[in-house]
């Protein structure tokens, strides 16, 4: 699948590290790719695999359940410089509707898009912005009707 090939290297832990699930938490890495560019339409995100992580890592990042973070693949450079084609996005899925701005994972028509989004609360709108000019912003008239996935959380940059 597209997104299993990131994952082939393994944390390597004593059984009674793995067993500790109050040091560690299991996240769900999906097979969806998150465009950041002209639209990918992705299947329904299966789960892939679990990300072994250590919860006092994870508590600096969200306060979030950890069942409410997927991990998913960029592909496109319309984040660029931000988020580059084949860097790792963890998304806090809980997050539906927008507390301010940030990065976000967004669905439109079949697609999920990772955009920047910037609101106006004084008269509502949001702006969904690339950071690569090469692309076009949208503008929504009424932000609440953004069809947010949920919140990018962390980006892990794939050096190559």
């Amino acid at each position: 699948s597209a997104a299993s090939d990131v994952y082939k290297r393994q944390i390597q832990l004593t059984k009674k590290e793995v067993l500790d699930t109050d040091r560690y938490s299991k996240i769900d890495i999906v097979d969806a790719l998150a465009c950041a560019g002209n639209g990918i339409e992705n299947s329904p995100e299966a789960v892939i695999g679990r990300y072994l992580v250590p919860l006092d890592f994870l508590r600096t990042l969200t306060a979030t359940a950890p069942e409410n973070i997927k991990i998913l693949k960029v592909s496109g450079d319309s984040m660029e410089p931000s988020i580059y084609n084949g860097d790792i996005i963890w998304v806090d899925i809980s997050v539906k509707t927008p507390d301010g701005d940030g990065l976000f994972l967004i669905k439109i028509v079949n697609g999920l898009f990772v955009r920047r989004i910037q609101f106006n609360f004084l008269d509502g709108t949001a702006r969904i912005v690339p950071d690569n000019p090469k692309y076009r912003e949208i503008t929504s008239s009424d932000g609440k009707e953004i069809a947010v996935v949920g919140k990018v959380i962390c980006v892990n940059k794939m050096f190559v």
